[in-house]
């Protein structure tokens, strides 16, 4: 770890620009003189709304009974499994649908426990090009990380995805959804997100979907890259 952080330390030194993806990794990273940008992440709207007038779901999604709250991503210790078992038991009615690899280091009780639920369902690791079919297929799409070191630095793609989407947001309190609470649904604890789902259960999705959807296109990589560019030229300009 110590010969790690050297030679990370020695990259950021001989960097002409650093890019991060959090205002909290240009906190952690910063250093006298040093030239930086936050690029959050981003997403890809066109995908989206193609996925979004698919005829038919991918089958092993198609028959999971809504409402349907969703995870797209590495399923392991950064979740708070046991906030995950809490919401699938509080709301039996709910189907939870879990994307992505399994990752049972340090968390194969907890996800043992999760998976033994009647309503969960562990759909695996898909393919990139496939995911969006998944996505825009969820009710509620979740963004249910334990809060620590990791998860205070993060910008979650996936909250992109959602809003591409146009599937409303739930999250714990991490620093990112907190940044984004015009367009993410925050909870603060285990009591606040399942009283915030069953809210968000009852209304109507139409007029948040579209709102959304507007959202994510002025995140998109394209919209990335032209701020990479223009920050780029600002440098070449003043040499």
């Amino acid at each position: 770890r110590d010969a790690r952080a050297r030679t990370e330390a020695r990259l950021l030194h001989q960097a002409d620009l650093v890019i991060v993806a959090s205002p909290e990794l240009q906190n952690a990273k910063q250093g006298p003189g040093r030239a930086m940008l936050v690029l959050e992440n981003g997403v890809e709207p066109l995908e989206y709304a193609a996925a979004r007038n698919q005829q038919a779901e991918p089958a092993d999604l198609a028959g999971i009974p809504r409402p349907r709250l969703g995870y797209s991503g590495l399923i392991g210790k950064r979740l708070d499994l046991d906030l995950l078992r809490a919401t699938a038991e509080h709301r039996p009615d709910c189907s939870l649908v879990l994307i992505g690899k399994v990752d049972t280091r340090e968390c194969e009780a907890e996800l043992a426990a999760l998976e033994s639920l009647p309503n969960v369902h562990l759909l695996g690791e898909k393919p990139g090009s496939m995911v969006a079919s998944y996505v825009v297929g969820f009710d509620v799409g979740l963004l249910p990380y334990a809060i620590n070191l990791e998860t205070r630095h993060i910008s979650p793609i996936k909250m992109y995805e959602y809003w591409a989407a146009g599937v409303p947001v739930l999250s714990t309190a991490i620093p990112a959804a907190q940044r984004h609470d015009f367009a993410v649904h925050v909870a603060d604890g285990h009591e606040s997100f399942v009283e915030q789902l069953d809210a968000l259960l009852l209304r109507d999705p139409d007029e948040e979907s579209r709102r959304l959807i507007d959202i994510a296109a002025k995140n998109s990589w394209q919209a990335r890259v032209d701020t990479v560019s223009a920050e780029l030229r600002s440098m070449m300009g003043h040499r």
